[in-house]
């Protein structure tokens, strides 16, 4: 049985749009998905390794992000470059769905479909443990960042869900070859 078949029985529940934010199809949404992935993930390894440059050249004890968080230096490193490694492999996989929208190749579009679904496991069970961390020690005041990763959160699914739509038509023949439809 192909991953397309187990994926249709067990998530026929997932909606199948036609267009991506009402302005494209799916596939031109998916190579917009796969250039805001490409260009956000860049960032974020810029980003870290910058921080990671500036912690080893202070010798900070804590860095500035991880306030108000009690954090030692050896476990803000460990996440900087679980971050950065992080982004490495989110690059890779933003270009693979590149590659697959643009040439109309399911199995490099299938590799998103699939991380993704990996990545929702693990955002979800991080943000539960992120929210009992905050009840336990009191700091209801930073909610707000709690509410803000949601809502992200809710937005990558949406992009997940475009990028699987077209996953499908590829598979089923219905993907149309001209990435931006007008209405």
């Amino acid at each position: 049985m192909s991953i397309l078949a187990v994926m249709e029985k067990h998530l026929t529940w997932i909606p199948k749009p036609e267009r991506c934010c009402c302005m494209c199809n799916v596939r031109g949404g998916s190579i917009i998905i796969g250039w805001l992935g490409e260009i956000g993930n860049v960032l974020k390894l810029v980003l870290c390794a910058v921080i990671l440059t500036q912690m080893q050249a202070k010798r900070e004890d804590v860095p500035s992000i991880f306030h108000p968080f009690h954090v030692d230096r050896e476990a803000g490193t460990a996440f900087l470059v679980g971050v950065l490694i992080d982004s490495l492999l989110s690059i890779v996989v933003s270009g693979l769905l590149l590659y697959g929208a643009y040439n109309d190749k399911p199995r490099f579009v299938l590799v998103y479909v699939l991380t993704g679904i990996v990545f929702f496991v693990m955002a979800i069970v991080t943000l539960i443990l992120y929210g009992v961390y905050l009840c336990m020690e009191h700091q209801l005041s930073r909610m707000y960042l709690l509410i803000i990763s949601v809502l992200f959160l809710g937005i990558l699914i949406y992009f997940w869900i475009v990028v699987f739509s077209y996953y499908r038509r590829l598979m089923d023949g219905t993907a149309s070859s001209v990435p931006f439809v007008n209405f």
